[in-house]
């Protein structure tokens, strides 16, 4: 949140310039508006690279939650494709062992038959 209301200073700075320059610039000569101009934009420049680092330190704290969580998830799809694989196995497994039990039972019945 720190970030948030440093940013608003900054967005307020900028105002606070662009005001002084309006304000400045209504009764000055052309060189007392260059310069005033000039001065504004250095100002302007440094609040801006202060927004662009402050952006860039949450953008880095937003990457250090959101990487785990990343993680979390891709781990969680492996568990699930592992118990998807599994569970097909097992169903495949049931699947042989229900044909053999039939095929023992017809055995038997053909035994049974030929007695």
């Amino acid at each position: 949140m720190k970030k948030y209301s440093f940013l608003a200073m900054v967005l307020a700075v900028l105002l606070q310039v662009n005001n002084y320059v309006l304000a400045e610039t209504q009764t000055a000569s052309h060189k007392e508006k260059a310069k005033i101009a000039t001065e504004a934009h250095k100002v302007a420049a440094e609040a801006a690279h202060v927004a662009s680092t402050a952006a860039h330190e949450v953008a880095e704290v937003a990457h250090k939650v959101v990487a785990p969580a990343h993680k979390a998830i891709e781990a969680h799809k492996a568990a699930a494709d592992a118990a998807h694989k599994a569970a097909t196995a097992h169903e495949e497994a049931a699947q042989k062992a229900h044909e053999a039990a039939t095929a023992h039972e017809a055995a038997a019945e053909a035994h049974k038959a030929g007695k």
